[in-house]
């Protein structure tokens, strides 16, 4: 089971959608440690979420953060339940194998996004993937995933 300082994080947690999922009990106590995390890091907020502004405003984290594993497990078990329920029906862990070589975020008035790297195997192939995932903080915290992309990217290699 992933685990950072005391956090784990059930893998086998099974997302109903990828829009809006509200986060359990131990993701809610790694997003405010998140949230203190980025306090101290005097991120601006965003009032205009063009591509240029938000390309501008991104703030890289380190890969050992708790976030990262929650904002990448996320992603990455969203996009195989979707699949699997859209896609390929049955077909489980679709994406595998997975590792987070990147990981920026930027804060706008009521979310912040997430832009993450992942190289995976799929279908036998190594690729690396590009997602985006938002995280709506107005009443209460709730994940969404907006973009899982196979890259053009060469994979570095796990």
């Amino acid at each position: 089971m992933p685990c950072y300082k005391g956090h784990h994080l059930d893998p086998n947690r099974i997302f109903p959608d990828i829009y809006k999922v509200p986060l359990n009990e131990k993701e809610h106590e790694i997003w405010l440690e998140f949230a203190e995390f980025d306090k101290g890091k005097g991120t601006a907020k965003l009032d205009d979420t063009h591509d240029k502004y938000v390309e501008l405003g991104k703030v890289s984290i380190i890969l050992d953060h708790p976030i990262v594993l929650l904002i990448g497990n996320f992603a990455v078990t969203a996009f195989n339940k979707n699949w699997e329920m859209h896609i390929k029906k049955g077909e489980e862990n679709h994406i595998h194998d997975f590792e987070f070589m990147e990981c920026k975020y930027v804060k706008a008035d009521n979310a912040y996004y997430f832009f993450m790297t992942i190289e995976a195997i799929e279908e036998g192939n190594l690729g690396v993937y590009e997602a985006k995932v938002n995280v709506n903080i107005n009443d209460d915290v709730k994940i969404t995933l907006s973009k899982f992309i196979l890259s053009d990217r060469t994979p570095i290699g796990m």
